[in-house]
Order: structure tokens, then sequence, then C-alpha cells
């Protein structure tokens, strides 16, 4: 069965748009933990456990989907 592949420009969007929103869930309560009270810096445990999930996720899709073969280093 054929593999979907996405245009680089959409699989280069996709990448963005995951990367700025961990980024943000991440960077906006540790910014406003520097400036206002570090228990702010507790906002961020949320999002540093979907970016978590998303990672593991994400690692879990490419080990199953990654061919069997190029794995082992047979050739056809």
């Amino acid at each position: 069965m054929p593999k979907r592949h996405r245009p680089p420009l959409a699989a280069a969007g996709a990448w963005v748009g995951w990367h700025a929103l961990e980024l943000t869930a991440l960077g906006l309560p540790l910014l406003a933990a520097a400036f206002i009270t570090e228990w702010l810096a507790l906002l961020a445990v949320p999002g540093a456990l979907l970016w978590a999930s998303q990672e593991i996720r994400a690692h879990r899709h490419r080990t199953r989907t990654a061919d069997p073969a190029a794995e082992e280093g047979e050739t056809a």
C-alpha cells in the first residue's frame, strides 16, 4: 500500500504550527512567572505534558509506519 505524502509546504506548515503552539504553551507561563510571580510557572506543566504526549505519539507513529525491510537493511 503506498504511503500518503503531504506536499512539503503543508508538512512545513504543520511543523511550524505545532512547535509554535508548544513553545507558546510553555513560554507564556514561564515569562509570566519570571516577571509576576513564580507560582505561574505551574501553568507550564500542562503545556509540557501535552508536548511530551505529542512527541511520544509522533515517535510511535513513525516507528509503526516505518518500512521493516529498510530497518533491517534488506534490498529488493
